[in-house]
């Protein structure tokens, strides 16, 4: 009882807390287990899976988690999970106690009284200043519900590392939380349950979810229709990007566990290529390439269309995710090969145009900075801290490095084609080779623009680091261009000639 009650005090004020609680879990019974399970979880973002499995701390900076998620409380809470045992019974009772309370009260505000029915979507963040029930400051079983997505994410994750029949058992406890997430109003609601849906259809899991299960229950044509309603919440200027991130990873992991063999069937690959379609592309087109000219603030609710930032935010974690699905799929993917290269070309030439140093704010037009002085249309401006503007060049250095990779992970796989057509006569691939020649020039000038604008940067020794691995993306796109097209050295002559760009074509 001790160890309940010290679990249950805990304020998340200070990480030394959670450490205490580590003292007594050798004696600890089930409940106990428990009420330390959903102590130190609450302190875990949900987020955090969807985020640093793809390295997108940079894209995604600052990172999106709630406010008592500290880094020093994180920290501590992760060091006690790890010392609680993958145990079902541990995970039964926190769902029964904590979880199921919660999303129970939720599920029932959503429900059209007269026949009892779910309807997702009747409530709206706009007109509804309800607060969710894993947002109140109510007490459930002895702990705040404030924080209880994070608490069930831990569950999923938990469950995998246990055997598969604890999926079938637990069924039931887990499967409407996370519909709850995922049908409920506003992209945050949509992101947690796009998070906690990664950790249920992870399939590198030691006791993944069984496709059969899946199938079965019916819940992967559900979850795949509502995670594929959740991409339309990829336009929010707070949640968007990292939401773009949780939905493919969970729609990946589906995909992966009911066809693990990509080539197997005309099913499988199409799962894979309609995530690429639907998740990349779609994404992409949101990202004008004149965003990509200058670092950027994070847009405020209501201007989300229209932020650079978030376009660039948008752009990086596609691109991320195109380096993934591209070798899930491998040379059929250039089927997506022209409308990839058309905008990673716009991004490249438009990348820096716009700016002088990443930690200062980009340059202005005079008739601009004139306009806002003679109409009044924004009074005083706010002083942005220079920490802030650091920020966000490494947000944009991230973006276009991602689009770079990317851009040379297609032009590797598209020379493999063209290598694998005359020797296999019956390779399934388009039915028109994209070609190298259509892009590969761009390519290599709108490259060549991007390192010289990067070289006249003013950066300082934080955004050096980032700007070095973007010159080397640079210089490895550009050096596979050459080895897959060597026409492509005689028509730029030129270029190889320029002082500034000799780092970027040296072999």
């Amino acid at each position: 009882m001790a160890l309940q009650e010290a679990a249950r005090a805990i304020d998340g004020t200070t990480p030394a807390a959670l450490a205490a609680l580590a003292a007594g879990l050798d004696e600890a019974s089930t409940a106990e287990l428990a009420d330390m399970a959903i102590a130190a979880a609450r302190f875990v973002p949900a987020t955090d899976a969807a985020t640093r499995s793809m390295d997108l701390d940079a894209v995604l900076a600052p990172p999106v988690h709630d406010a008592w998620c500290t880094r020093e409380a994180a920290h501590e809470a992760r060091i006690l999970l790890e010392r609680i045992p993958a145990c079902e019974d541990v995970v039964a009772h926190v769902l029964e106690t904590y979880i199921r309370p919660i999303f129970r009260k939720a599920a029932e505000r959503a429900r059209v009284q007269a026949s009892g029915r779910a309807v997702p979507g009747a409530r709206h963040p706009v007109w509804d200043d309800d607060v969710e029930t894993w947002d109140d400051a109510q007490i459930v079983g002895g702990h705040p519900a404030r924080g209880a997505p994070n608490v069930l994410a831990w569950c999923v994750a938990t469950l995998g590392r246990t055997d598969a029949g604890a999926w079938e058992r637990l069924w039931p406890h887990l499967v409407p939380p996370i519909m709850v997430l995922l049908d409920a109003p506003g992209a945050r609601a949509k992101l947690l349950g796009a998070c906690v849906a990664g950790n249920l259809l992870d399939p590198q899991a030691p006791a993944s979810v069984p496709a059969s299960l899946l199938h079965r229950t019916g819940l992967a044509a559900l979850l795949g229709d509502a995670l594929t309603s959740a991409l339309h919440h990829m336009t929010d200027a707070e949640y968007g990007a990292p939401l773009l991130s949780a939905a493919i990873r969970a729609r990946r992991g589906l995909a992966t566990i009911l066809y693990p063999d990509v080539d197997a069937t005309a099913d499988a690959f199409d799962a894979h290529a309609r995530l690429f379609s639907e998740g990349v592309l779609a994404a992409l087109s949101y990202c004008a390439p004149p965003s990509a000219s200058a670092p950027a603030q994070r847009a405020s609710p209501g201007t989300a269309l229209g932020s650079a930032r978030l376009q660039q935010a948008l752009a990086g974690t596609a691109a991320r995710w195109a380096l993934v699905l591209c070798t899930d799929l491998g040379t059929p993917v250039l089927r997506f090969w022209n409308a990839y290269m058309d905008w990673a070309t716009g991004w490249l030439s438009q990348a820096f145009a716009g700016c002088e140093s990443l930690a200062c704010p980009p340059r202005r037009g005079l008739s601009e900075v004139v306009t806002e002085i003679t109409e009044g249309e924004q009074g005083e401006q706010e002083v942005i801290d220079a920490p802030d503007w650091a920020t966000a060049g490494a947000v944009l250095v991230a973006s276009v490095e991602a689009c770079v990779r990317s851009a040379c992970t297609l032009t590797h796989l598209a020379a493999q084609a063209d290598r694998e057509q005359q020797t296999v006569a019956t390779l399934r691939l388009p039915a028109q080779l994209p070609g190298l020649a259509a892009w590969s020039e761009q390519l290599v000038c709108a490259s060549a623009r991007c390192y010289v604008r990067l070289s006249e940067l003013s950066l300082d020794a934080n955004a050096a680091a980032s700007v070095a691995s973007l010159k080397d993306a640079l210089h490895a796109l550009c050096t596979a261009l050459l080895a897959a097209d060597p026409i492509l050295t005689t028509a730029l002559g030129a270029l190889h000639s320029e002082p500034r760009l000799r780092p970027l074509f040296t072999t």
